[in-house]
């Protein structure tokens, strides 16, 4: 019998607090009370989860059950593992405030905190303790994604892959990224390149043992032999790592796993840990749950998690984690254990959570209905039929294995989903439906949307919270440009966002050019921006054959590199092409000539000076929505500069290879962190929005072969009335994929057998039926990612496809129309579907016909004339905005400016820096040169300088731009020296490393990783790479390390974040804030008084203690920002942060904001201060 019930805390803590008590539901008591033992949770979206595992933490160490030092939790990432851990000790500090419950020790220390960290922190601490078992090396350095491939890469250039038969046809960027792919992926299943090459052996023994092979499974039996060849490099990169003292997140993992099959160790960790709380359950791998099996078998765990998010399995995640955990972490397998009713001493026990605390009724309705199929009770029976008199629509999302001819056999029990219930007093909420002729006409359609959401939320006094999710990062360039053009706020988060970003994918293809001329994609992309279409490529074509001194065979990049030196513009014009079209191919020409003769540059100087060269610092700044292109550029240069740091001899072709990954996989490369933004609509991919919501959430795009995303077999995008038309090949032709039949998990998978045949068409029929499974496999995944996406809405949820997408007709998604299933009353803004005879177009008609249905009114005759049109003509170039063409106009307006003028006026190179006066006359001379046809072209561009030149006037000559975010450390100087800094802003020149700066980030670097390790609570990610060291550099090192080890606050103080980037946000100014450290502000297992402060940030500085007033006065702001950002984050009053710096110059004296306040620095408003400055 227990002391306290979870009831009786829940009103102790209210109490405790001053706040409203929240007793826990019926569900969650149950969770919260279960005994300690196996026990699985699975856990509806938004339902409550974190909340429930805080509160069984607290019951277990308020009744003695275990003490806070003895609970371990586990998550996915830094974020969460965070936000739990915060959770925790706040709960437990109320705990101990009610009376409920008194440490053992007098200080409440870290070390006696539960142990909340991540997967991959948990096993980097396993192989740091535990290690010298096998021999792992507890020092390896962590390498991220950019350092492993350009160390494979390397390998894989040096191997002789051409003389492989079985890897001839592969491009070596092709073949790096299968050695990373299986690298990983063998990891995930704990086997290393020799296992995995003994099982790929056996499996290709058992191929070619058949008696008769036909073309089929020969295209298999190749492509396993390449995967043989593969892990031969795999192997290579494993003995790279382990001469260099290096580690990757897989490593990690696998050598982890490895240890928890020692005795020793299962032992010591049992004994340190009587409760385990697993969360985000369901995206654990293979080896991680053998892992977390070895150690922890019937023992107190209880893992969390939801069926229906299993959305990581291209990273490793097992889908079946769930139903495997009753077999792998109990003894007792009974299933029908529910509600803790099991004799079993250690038997397993499985609850729900099924009431969402997120979404309203609406929204709820569509994704239970949608998420339906993948219940297992519901697999083969699940139909949707929309009654008319028109049609029927109905399908089976999952098809029965090889039609009945061959018996599949039985899986092991798979987990029951959970259908989420509304909350108490939840909304109606509002579904709409809305599509659109194309992809530009769906981006203006949710620009309208959401402009009407801001509207509707402003009239409340509210700003609302928004979001886009789009399953492919293609979306995401058109829906910046037509967001922009209407002044619209958004902000594109990751680096797969970024790469949308048109001035940084203008910039890409730029490089790709300059580097490949072979590069024919971002060739046309560079035509299209310079707005050179067909008709000039046909004349560019005709005048290349005509001149006989020009070299036949040639590709397109090489005749327009080389154009402005076979055609210079002083020259005889080329026949039959346009005087525009030559100045602009002069000009393009031009540009990527200045890129190619930087061959020999640093990364970083190749590509700032593409930039400079193709004028995007120019065209970026007259970008509306407050120059978020310009910050593009930057945060770009920001992810060349890392690839850079990572590896001294990265070159542009290495980073160009590596960036590839990112644009051609719809989940890319893991880029900076980038915290949604409040005050915009964001806009990032499905994958990257897991564990987020916003109030109105936009999903476009939800066109067959899109989303789901899926190609092969059949008609992309039909909805066949008795099963599936799509097959897929998966792993058995991919060289990137780990087959089937060898994973840890393949029982949970589709058998993979075929009999013995007579013809080459059996065969194919065979392997037709086993793809066709593989394609249900794949829908099933996309149907928990659409899942993910529509559990995002609290309250507005808007479904969106375009009719056409490529110039090509598209069918709607299978989930949009299982939500319009949902029935017109689910809808505040619902279209009647057509009947027969409502559409003329036949193309259209036979869309309603086949029961592919479209929810919109009748098109009108220009839809349906560009319907019929996208069926026989292809156009190309593809359609560039005015707008767009404005901004190209005015960059290449503008440089023509200077460099016709500068050198005979004597003027500066930047046109920023002109007084008024001087620059319209200026204007006046030039325009006045030119001839009819360039006045026209100029004319066009003149709008935008005139607007220059009056925001000029208008400010007094003064230097100035409007801007959304600047970080905190360059603040201060907006106001010390305006125009150098908004001069450096337009034109950022970068600064010279000085030794200084190179020493202060060795030491920031040094003091992270210690107090990581020190505190043992925090995730252990890429750690940054500390250069070395030269004598002299090494003894200032030292003195420095001398000092803070000697520092007594730090062992004192709780540290509660290390690196931590928060953002605040001043005068519509976006502020980032890198902290160094966060600190409690009070010693260990103390809790601050009234009227002190609670938190302390700290700010490392290798210099001395500083003297001159402008130091002081930017030191002052800095910290005044840290503690807006960190305030406002975290919704505490400014007294209860303080902010200091700490000089290891001066002996680790420190300098508080308090202190600098005091002095007046800042005078007595620094808000006040921030707005001058700012213009206001």
């Amino acid at each position: 019998m227990s002391k306290y019930s979870p009831e009786e805390i829940a009103q102790a803590l209210a109490k405790a607090t001053g706040q409203k008590a929240y007793p826990p539901t019926e569900e969650q008591s149950a969770i919260i009370t279960a005994p300690q033992a196996p026990t699985l949770v699975v856990a509806g979206a938004g339902s409550g989860k974190t909340a429930t595992m805080t509160n069984r933490i607290l019951y277990l160490v308020a009744n003695d059950l275990a003490q806070p030092e003895q609970i371990l939790g586990l998550t996915f990432t830094r974020k969460a593992a965070m936000e739990f851990r915060e959770r925790v000790w706040t709960a437990l500090r109320h705990l101990q405030g009610s009376g409920l419950w008194q440490p053992k020790e007098e200080n409440f220390s870290v070390l006696t905190q539960p142990l909340i960290t991540t997967y991959n922190s948990y096993s980097a601490d396993l192989v740091r303790e535990y290690g010298f078992y096998r021999g792992f090396s507890g020092e390896a350095q962590l390498i991220g994604s950019a350092q492993t491939w350009m160390i494979v890469d390397e390998l894989v250039r040096k191997a002789p892959t051409n003389e492989v038969d079985e890897l001839k046809e592969h491009a070596l960027s092709s073949i790096t990224k299968a050695v990373i792919a299986l690298s990983s992926k063998l990891g995930d299943h704990q086997l290393d390149s020799q296992q995995g090459k003994q099982k790929l052996a056996e499996l290709l023994t058992n191929l070619e043992s058949r008696e008769k092979t036909y073309a089929d499974v020969k295209k298999i039996i190749s492509s396993l032999k390449a995967r043989q060849q593969i892990l031969d490099l795999v192997k290579k990169y494993e003995v790279y790592k382990h001469q260099h003292g290096f580690m990757d997140f897989s490593d990690q993992v696998l050598f982890a796993a490895q240890l928890s099959e020692i005795d020793e160790v299962v032992d010591a960790q049992r004994n340190l840990y009587q409760e385990v709380l697993l969360d985000e359950f369901q995206d654990t791998s293979y080896v991680q749950l053998n892992l977390l099996a070895n150690l922890f078998k019937d023992h107190s765990v209880m893992a969390v998690g939801d069926p229906l998010q299993a959305i990581y399995g291209w990273r490793g995640a097992s889908s079946a984690a769930l139903s495997m955990f009753p077999q792998m972490f109990s003894t007792s397998t009974d299933q029908s254990a529910e509600g803790g009713q099991t004799d079993s001493k250690h038997g397993y026990r499985k609850f729900t959570l099924s009431t969402s605390w997120r979404n309203d009724e609406a929204i709820l309705k569509v994704a239970n209905l949608v998420a339906r199929p993948l219940d297992p009770t519901e697999k083969n029976n699940f139909k949707i039929s929309q009654q008319d008199e028109t049609y029927e629509l109905g399908f089976s999302p999952i098809s029965a294995p090889y039609e009945g001819e061959l018996e599949e056999p039985n899986r092991p029990a798979e987990i029951a989903t959970v259908e989420l219930q509304p909350r108490p007093g939840a909304g109606a909420g509002d579904v709409e439906i809305m599509n659109a002729l194309d992809e530009e006409a769906e981006a203006q359609h949710l620009c309208d949307w959401f402009e009407q959401a801001i509207e509707t939320e402003q009239a409340k006094g509210k700003f609302p919270q928004m979001a886009i999710l789009c399953r492919r990062r293609k979306q995401i360039e058109t829906i910046v440009r037509i967001f922009r053009q209407n002044g619209m706020p958004i902000s594109v988060l990751g680096l797969g966002g970024l790469m949308g970003e048109p001035v940084v994918a203008d910039l890409v293809a730029a490089l790709r050019v300059a580097t490949d001329e072979d590069e024919a994609e971002a060739m046309l992309r560079l035509l299209n921006k310079w707005n050179l279409g067909a008709l000039d490529l046909k004349n560019l074509a005709r005048a290349t054959r005509e001149n006989e001194e020009h070299p036949q065979g040639q590709t397109l990049a090489e005749v327009v590199c080389s154009f402005d030196k076979r055609y210079p513009y002083s020259a005889k014009q080329p026949a039959k092409v346009t005087p525009a079209a030559w100045r602009r191919l002069c000009q393009l020409s031009h540009q990527l000539r200045q890129i190619r003769q930087t061959a020999g540059w640093t990364l970083s100087k190749r590509v700032s000076a593409a930039i400079e060269a193709l004028q995007l610092n120019v065209e970026a700044q007259t970008v509306p929505a407050d120059l978020v292109s310009l910050e593009s550029l930057a945060t770009f240069m920001t992810v060349v500069q890392d690839f850079e740091a990572q590896n001294q001899n990265a070159d542009l072709r290495t980073f160009l290879a590596w960036l590839k990954v990112a644009e051609e996989e719809e989940r890319g490369l893991e880029g900076p962190a980038m915290e949604p933004n409040p005050n915009a609509v964001n806009l990032l991919t499905v994958h990257a929005a897991k564990g987020l919501e916003w109030d109105y959430v936009a999903i476009p795009g939800m066109i067959e072969g899109a989303f789901p995303s899926i190609r092969g077999g059949g008609k992309s995008g039909a909805l066949d009335a008795t099963r599936d038309n799509y097959a897929t090949s998966g792993w058995l032709t991919s060289i990137e994929e780990w087959p089937d039949p060898l994973r840890g998990d393949m029982q949970f998978l589709p058998t993979f057998w075929l009999p013995e045949v007579e013809k080459g068409t059996e065969e194919k029929k065979y392997l037709g039926m086993y793809k066709q499974l593989l394609a249900a496999e794949t829908i099933a995944a996309e149907r928990r990612l659409a899942y993910v996406a529509l559990t995002r809405a609290r309250t507005h949820l808007l479904l969106s496809y375009p009719h056409l997408r490529d110039e090509s007709l598209r069918y709607p998604s299978r989930f949009l129309v299982e939500a319009a299933a949902c029935g017109p009353q689910t809808f505040s803004h619902w279209r009647e579907l057509p009947r027969k005879g409502d559409y003329q177009s036949p193309r259209v008609r036979e869309l309603v016909l086949q029961g592919n249905i479209c929810f919109r009114p009748q098109p009108t005759e220009e839809e349906l004339a560009a319907i019929a049109k996208a069926n026989t003509e292809f156009a190309w170039p593809a359609k560039f905005s005015t707008w767009e063409q404005g901004l190209q106009s005015f960059a290449a307006s503008a440089n023509s400016l200077v460099m016709a003028t500068s050198e005979s006026l004597d003027l500066p190179v930047d046109p920023f820096t002109w007084p008024v006066s001087l620059a319209q006359q200026v204007s006046d001379q030039v325009q006045a040169k030119l001839t009819e046809d360039e006045a026209r072209e100029f004319a066009r561009s003149q709008a935008d300088i005139d607007l220059l030149l009056a925001e000029a006037a208008e400010k007094n000559a003064r230097i100035t731009m409007e801007v959304e975010r600047m970080n905190a450390t360059s603040l201060p100087a907006m106001w010390q020296d305006p125009e150098a800094f908004w001069r450096n802003q337009r034109r950022p020149i970068p600064a010279e490393v000085r030794e200084e700066t190179f020493l202060g980030t060795w030491l920031h670097a040094w003091i992270e990783t210690k107090l990581r390790r020190a505190a043992q609570i925090f995730e252990f990610e890429t750690e940054t790479a500390l250069g070395e060291l030269n004598e002299a550099q090494a003894k200032r090192v030292a003195k420095w390390q001398d000092v803070f080890d000697h520092l007594e606050w730090v062992d004192q103080l709780p540290i509660l974040e290390v690196e931590a980037e928060y953002v605040a946000h001043l005068h519509g100014l976006a502020v980032p804030c890198r902290v160094d450290a966060v600190f409690g502000a009070t010693p260990l297992g103390t809790e601050p008084k009234a009227g002190e402060a609670k938190v302390l940030l700290v700010d490392w500085k290798s210099g001395s203690l500083p003297r001159d007033p402008k130091r002081r006065e930017t030191y002052a702001m800095q910290l005044w920002l840290y503690r807006q950002a960190y305030a406002q984050t975290h919704h505490l009053p400014q007294d209860e942060v303080q902010a200091q710096l700490v000089f290891f110059g001066s002996n680790g004296a420190t300098l508080t904001l308090d202190e600098l306040l005091a002095e007046g620095v800042l005078g007595d408003d620094p808000a006040a201060l921030l707005a001058k400055a700012l213009g206001e």
